[in-house]
Protein backbone atom coordinates (compact mmCIF):
# COMPACT_ATOMS: atom_id res chain seq x y z
CA UNK A 1 0.00 0.00 0.00
CA UNK A 2 1.54 3.39 -0.94
CA UNK A 3 -0.97 5.79 0.58
CA UNK A 4 -1.70 6.22 4.27
CA UNK A 5 -3.75 4.07 6.34
CA UNK A 6 -6.36 5.64 8.67
CA UNK A 7 -7.35 2.77 10.44
CA UNK A 8 -7.34 -1.22 11.26
CA UNK A 9 -9.75 -3.33 12.63
CA UNK A 10 -9.43 -7.08 13.68
CA UNK A 11 -12.56 -9.29 12.47
CA UNK A 12 -12.10 -11.40 15.50
CA UNK A 13 -13.99 -12.45 18.55
CA UNK A 14 -11.50 -13.53 21.33
CA UNK A 15 -14.69 -14.48 23.37
CA UNK A 16 -15.64 -16.95 21.38
CA UNK A 17 -14.30 -20.44 20.83
CA UNK A 18 -15.90 -21.06 17.64
CA UNK A 19 -14.50 -18.25 15.98
CA UNK A 20 -11.40 -18.59 16.96
CA UNK A 21 -11.55 -21.77 14.92
CA UNK A 22 -12.27 -19.91 11.98
CA UNK A 23 -10.11 -17.40 9.73
CA UNK A 24 -9.63 -14.05 11.00
CA UNK A 25 -9.10 -11.11 8.94
CA UNK A 26 -7.54 -7.34 9.07
CA UNK A 27 -9.44 -4.39 7.64
CA UNK A 28 -7.56 -1.56 6.65
CA UNK A 29 -8.34 2.05 5.48
CA UNK A 30 -7.33 5.12 4.20
CA UNK A 31 -6.44 7.43 1.86
CA UNK A 32 -6.97 5.44 -0.92
CA UNK A 33 -10.70 5.41 -0.68
CA UNK A 34 -10.41 1.56 -0.57
CA UNK A 35 -11.35 -1.00 2.35
CA UNK A 36 -8.34 -3.68 2.17
CA UNK A 37 -9.31 -6.86 3.76
CA UNK A 38 -6.46 -9.35 4.67
CA UNK A 39 -6.58 -12.71 6.01
CA UNK A 40 -4.69 -13.02 9.65
CA UNK A 41 -2.15 -15.82 8.21
CA UNK A 42 1.46 -16.68 9.29
CA UNK A 43 3.25 -15.46 6.11
CA UNK A 44 5.25 -13.21 6.13
CA UNK A 45 3.89 -11.35 2.76
CA UNK A 46 -0.28 -11.70 2.49
CA UNK A 47 -2.39 -10.36 -0.27
CA UNK A 48 -5.95 -8.68 0.08
CA UNK A 49 -8.63 -11.12 -0.39
CA UNK A 50 -10.99 -8.04 -1.14
CA UNK A 51 -10.67 -5.01 -1.90
CA UNK A 52 -14.08 -2.62 -1.71
CA UNK A 53 -15.81 -1.07 -3.38
CA UNK A 54 -15.47 -3.45 -6.59
CA UNK A 55 -17.47 -4.84 -9.60
CA UNK A 56 -18.09 -0.49 -10.48
CA UNK A 57 -19.83 -0.18 -7.13
CA UNK A 58 -19.40 3.15 -6.12
CA UNK A 59 -17.65 4.33 -2.71
CA UNK A 60 -16.51 6.63 -0.60
CA UNK A 61 -15.36 10.21 -2.87
CA UNK A 62 -12.80 11.45 0.00
CA UNK A 63 -10.31 9.41 2.32
CA UNK A 64 -11.38 7.49 4.59
CA UNK A 65 -10.77 7.82 8.42
CA UNK A 66 -12.76 5.15 10.27
CA UNK A 67 -13.56 1.43 10.34
CA UNK A 68 -15.34 -1.02 12.46
CA UNK A 69 -16.86 -4.23 12.09
CA UNK A 70 -20.41 -5.37 13.86
CA UNK A 71 -20.17 -8.99 14.70
CA UNK A 72 -23.48 -9.40 15.87
CA UNK A 73 -24.92 -8.56 11.54
CA UNK A 74 -21.51 -9.08 10.08
CA UNK A 75 -21.69 -5.59 8.34
CA UNK A 76 -18.71 -3.02 8.07
CA UNK A 77 -19.04 0.83 8.93
CA UNK A 78 -16.73 3.35 7.52
CA UNK A 79 -16.49 7.16 7.94
CA UNK A 80 -14.92 9.13 5.60
CA UNK A 81 -13.50 12.97 5.77
CA UNK A 82 -16.44 14.86 4.07
CA UNK A 83 -18.67 13.11 6.66
CA UNK A 84 -20.03 10.28 4.86
CA UNK A 85 -20.82 7.11 6.47
CA UNK A 86 -20.88 4.16 4.16
CA UNK A 87 -22.35 0.33 5.81
CA UNK A 88 -20.68 -2.78 3.87
CA UNK A 89 -21.82 -6.09 3.96
CA UNK A 90 -18.73 -8.16 4.91
CA UNK A 91 -19.29 -11.66 2.80
CA UNK A 92 -20.53 -9.85 -0.69
CA UNK A 93 -18.43 -6.90 -0.21
CA UNK A 94 -21.31 -4.98 -1.51
CA UNK A 95 -22.32 -1.35 0.19
CA UNK A 96 -25.76 -1.71 1.41
CA UNK A 97 -26.70 1.89 2.47
CA UNK A 98 -25.28 5.34 3.02
CA UNK A 99 -26.13 6.75 6.73
CA UNK A 100 -25.10 10.36 5.82
CA UNK A 101 -27.80 10.70 3.39
CA UNK A 102 -30.78 11.97 4.82
CA UNK A 103 -29.27 13.90 7.59
CA UNK A 104 -27.90 17.39 6.44
CA UNK A 105 -25.57 17.76 9.69
CA UNK A 106 -23.47 14.61 8.58
CA UNK A 107 -21.56 16.66 5.68
CA UNK A 108 -22.05 19.87 4.06
CA UNK A 109 -20.16 21.96 1.33
CA UNK A 110 -17.60 23.20 3.86
CA UNK A 111 -17.07 19.80 5.46
CA UNK A 112 -13.45 20.86 6.32
CA UNK A 113 -13.81 24.12 7.73
CA UNK A 114 -16.88 22.75 9.41
CA UNK A 115 -15.00 19.81 10.98
CA UNK A 116 -17.64 16.93 9.78
CA UNK A 117 -14.47 14.38 9.57
CA UNK A 118 -15.89 10.99 10.81
CA UNK A 119 -12.40 10.32 12.68
CA UNK A 120 -13.84 6.85 14.54
CA UNK A 121 -16.52 4.72 14.55
CA UNK A 122 -17.59 2.04 17.49
CA UNK A 123 -20.39 -0.75 18.16
CA UNK A 124 -22.18 -0.46 21.04
CA UNK A 125 -22.99 -4.09 21.89
CA UNK A 126 -25.46 -4.01 24.29
CA UNK A 127 -27.58 -1.33 23.32
CA UNK A 128 -27.09 -1.97 19.65
CA UNK A 129 -25.85 0.79 18.68
CA UNK A 130 -23.07 2.69 15.60
CA UNK A 131 -21.42 5.13 17.06
CA UNK A 132 -20.20 8.07 15.29
CA UNK A 133 -17.63 10.73 16.46
CA UNK A 134 -16.85 14.25 14.32
CA UNK A 135 -14.47 16.60 15.14
CA UNK A 136 -16.91 18.96 15.60
CA UNK A 137 -17.46 17.14 18.79
CA UNK A 138 -20.69 15.44 18.27
CA UNK A 139 -21.30 11.64 19.16
CA UNK A 140 -24.11 10.59 16.30
CA UNK A 141 -26.21 7.14 17.78
CA UNK A 142 -27.26 4.88 15.09
CA UNK A 143 -29.49 2.44 15.48
CA UNK A 144 -27.97 -1.13 14.39
CA UNK A 145 -31.19 -2.67 14.00
CA UNK A 146 -33.09 -0.39 12.10
CA UNK A 147 -30.42 1.01 9.78
CA UNK A 148 -31.39 1.64 6.09
CA UNK A 149 -31.30 4.57 3.49
CA UNK A 150 -33.14 6.91 5.17
CA UNK A 151 -33.04 6.24 8.53
CA UNK A 152 -31.52 8.98 10.64
CA UNK A 153 -29.51 9.17 13.89
CA UNK A 154 -31.59 8.20 16.98
CA UNK A 155 -30.00 10.35 19.36
CA UNK A 156 -27.13 13.32 18.79
CA UNK A 157 -25.05 14.15 21.66
CA UNK A 158 -22.14 17.56 21.31
CA UNK A 159 -19.85 16.71 24.12
CA UNK A 160 -18.80 20.11 25.25
CA UNK A 161 -14.96 20.26 25.25
CA UNK A 162 -13.42 23.65 24.69
CA UNK A 163 -14.87 25.88 21.88
CA UNK A 164 -11.35 25.69 19.87
CA UNK A 165 -10.74 22.05 20.27
CA UNK A 166 -12.16 19.21 18.07
CA UNK A 167 -12.76 15.60 19.24
CA UNK A 168 -9.90 13.08 18.53
CA UNK A 169 -10.94 9.88 20.16
CA UNK A 170 -13.18 8.20 21.88
CA UNK A 171 -14.00 4.53 24.02
CA UNK A 172 -16.84 2.98 25.76
CA UNK A 173 -17.14 0.50 28.19
CA UNK A 174 -18.25 -3.08 27.64
CA UNK A 175 -21.44 -2.36 29.34
CA UNK A 176 -22.15 0.39 27.30
CA UNK A 177 -22.93 2.75 30.50
CA UNK A 178 -19.81 5.31 30.52
CA UNK A 179 -18.26 7.00 27.47
CA UNK A 180 -14.61 8.26 27.35
CA UNK A 181 -13.81 11.61 24.72
CA UNK A 182 -10.46 12.84 23.90
CA UNK A 183 -9.74 16.26 22.28
CA UNK A 184 -6.77 18.03 20.34
CA UNK A 185 -5.83 19.44 23.34
CA UNK A 186 -4.92 15.95 25.33
CA UNK A 187 -8.25 16.73 27.41
CA UNK A 188 -10.01 14.00 28.59
CA UNK A 189 -14.02 13.78 29.77
CA UNK A 190 -15.62 10.72 30.99
CA UNK A 191 -19.63 10.57 30.74
CA UNK A 192 -21.96 8.58 32.43
CA UNK A 193 -24.77 7.50 30.45
CA UNK A 194 -26.41 4.84 31.91
CA UNK A 195 -29.90 7.04 32.48
CA UNK A 196 -29.66 7.93 28.89
CA UNK A 197 -32.37 6.77 26.77
CA UNK A 198 -30.42 6.80 23.15
CA UNK A 199 -33.70 6.33 21.24
CA UNK A 200 -35.20 9.69 22.91
CA UNK A 201 -33.16 13.05 22.11
CA UNK A 202 -34.96 14.54 25.40
CA UNK A 203 -32.63 12.52 27.62
CA UNK A 204 -29.52 13.69 26.52
CA UNK A 205 -29.62 16.18 29.54
CA UNK A 206 -28.77 12.81 31.40
CA UNK A 207 -25.32 12.64 29.91
CA UNK A 208 -23.69 13.38 33.21
CA UNK A 209 -19.95 14.73 33.17
CA UNK A 210 -18.18 13.10 35.94
CA UNK A 211 -15.01 14.46 35.16
CA UNK A 212 -13.01 16.34 32.58
CA UNK A 213 -9.13 16.05 32.91
CA UNK A 214 -5.73 17.01 31.34
CA UNK A 215 -4.49 13.61 30.25
CA UNK A 216 -1.91 14.63 27.99
CA UNK A 217 0.06 17.98 26.39
CA UNK A 218 -1.15 17.12 22.82
CA UNK A 219 -3.52 15.74 20.86
CA UNK A 220 -4.85 12.31 22.23
CA UNK A 221 -4.87 9.45 19.17
CA UNK A 222 -6.39 6.50 20.56
CA UNK A 223 -8.47 5.60 24.02
CA UNK A 224 -8.75 2.11 25.51
CA UNK A 225 -10.94 0.86 28.25
CA UNK A 226 -9.15 -1.70 29.97
CA UNK A 227 -11.91 -4.47 31.75
CA UNK A 228 -10.38 -7.48 32.57
CA UNK A 229 -12.36 -9.97 35.13
CA UNK A 230 -9.43 -11.03 36.98
CA UNK A 231 -7.94 -7.28 37.75
CA UNK A 232 -10.38 -6.23 40.57
CA UNK A 233 -9.13 -2.96 41.97
CA UNK A 234 -10.50 -0.89 39.04
CA UNK A 235 -11.51 -0.45 35.56
CA UNK A 236 -8.57 1.31 33.45
CA UNK A 237 -7.88 4.37 30.61
CA UNK A 238 -5.11 3.97 28.04
CA UNK A 239 -4.07 6.66 25.90
CA UNK A 240 -1.46 7.43 23.50
CA UNK A 241 -1.20 10.85 22.55
CA UNK A 242 1.04 13.10 19.85
CA UNK A 243 3.35 13.72 22.62
CA UNK A 244 4.81 10.48 22.01
CA UNK A 245 3.46 9.37 25.73
CA UNK A 246 1.23 6.33 26.41
CA UNK A 247 -0.61 7.18 29.64
CA UNK A 248 -2.72 4.93 32.04
CA UNK A 249 -5.87 6.27 34.32
CA UNK A 250 -8.12 5.14 36.59
CA UNK A 251 -11.57 4.70 35.21
CA UNK A 252 -13.80 5.31 38.32
CA UNK A 253 -12.03 8.86 38.94
CA UNK A 254 -9.42 10.17 36.50
CA UNK A 255 -5.95 9.67 38.74
CA UNK A 256 -3.08 9.28 36.25
CA UNK A 257 -1.41 5.58 37.33
CA UNK A 258 1.62 6.24 35.00
CA UNK A 259 3.14 6.48 32.13
CA UNK A 260 4.50 3.43 29.95
CA UNK A 261 7.79 3.01 29.37
CA UNK A 262 9.15 4.58 32.37
CA UNK A 263 11.68 3.12 35.51
CA UNK A 264 8.55 3.51 37.62
CA UNK A 265 5.86 0.83 37.33
CA UNK A 266 2.35 0.05 39.55
CA UNK A 267 0.88 -3.06 40.53
CA UNK A 268 -2.60 -2.89 38.43
CA UNK A 269 -4.34 -4.85 41.66
CA UNK A 270 -3.03 -2.37 43.92
CA UNK A 271 -4.63 1.20 43.80
CA UNK A 272 -4.00 1.69 47.76
CA UNK A 273 -1.09 4.40 46.33
CA UNK A 274 -3.50 6.12 44.48
CA UNK A 275 -6.04 6.68 46.73
CA UNK A 276 -4.97 9.91 48.05
CA UNK A 277 -4.27 11.34 44.53
CA UNK A 278 -5.95 13.70 42.93
CA UNK A 279 -6.91 14.04 38.76
CA UNK A 280 -5.72 17.03 36.88
CA UNK A 281 -8.80 18.54 36.32
CA UNK A 282 -9.29 21.19 33.91
CA UNK A 283 -9.29 24.03 35.47
CA UNK A 284 -12.08 26.02 34.39
CA UNK A 285 -14.00 22.45 35.08
CA UNK A 286 -12.43 22.84 38.45
CA UNK A 287 -13.81 25.54 39.28
CA UNK A 288 -17.30 25.25 38.15
CA UNK A 289 -16.52 22.07 40.26
CA UNK A 290 -16.27 23.44 43.20
CA UNK A 291 -19.07 26.27 42.61
CA UNK A 292 -21.29 23.38 42.56
CA UNK A 293 -19.76 21.52 45.87
CA UNK A 294 -19.71 25.07 47.60
CA UNK A 295 -23.78 25.44 46.47
CA UNK A 296 -24.72 21.69 47.69
CA UNK A 297 -22.76 22.57 51.04
CA UNK A 298 -24.74 25.43 51.35
CA UNK A 299 -28.15 23.82 50.97
CA UNK A 300 -27.53 20.76 52.93
CA UNK A 301 -26.75 23.48 55.68
CA UNK A 302 -30.22 24.64 54.63
CA UNK A 303 -31.75 21.79 54.87
CA UNK A 304 -32.77 21.58 51.50
CA UNK A 305 -32.37 19.35 49.21
CA UNK A 306 -29.62 19.55 46.36
CA UNK A 307 -31.30 21.29 43.15
CA UNK A 308 -31.44 19.65 39.83
CA UNK A 309 -28.40 21.83 38.55
CA UNK A 310 -26.21 19.49 41.26
CA UNK A 311 -28.04 16.69 41.22
CA UNK A 312 -26.02 13.35 40.01
CA UNK A 313 -23.44 15.52 38.58
CA UNK A 314 -20.75 15.19 41.71
CA UNK A 315 -17.33 13.23 40.20
CA UNK A 316 -16.08 10.31 42.20
CA UNK A 317 -13.49 12.17 43.53
CA UNK A 318 -14.53 15.44 44.96
CA UNK A 319 -11.43 17.86 45.38
CA UNK A 320 -11.14 20.20 48.50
Amino acid sequence: MDTEVTDLVCVFDPEDIETQLKMSYVISVGWDKKINIWPDEKEEEVEPSKILPQGGQAGHLDDIMSCVYCLKNGMIYTGAHDGTIIAWNFETGYAKYSLHQHDPTCTSKNYIKEAKSVDQLLIMDVRDKLVSMTADQHLRFWNLNELSDTKQPSFKFHCKHPDDDGLTAVAVTKDNDIVVTGDTSGQLKMWDISDVDLDEQTTDSKFIEKYFIIAHRAHINSIQIVEEKNIKSDRFIITASNDNNINLHRLSNGVLIGQFGQANGWNIHDMSPYENKKPRYVREWYLKLKARMKQIRAQKEEGESPSKLTEGRQPTQVPT
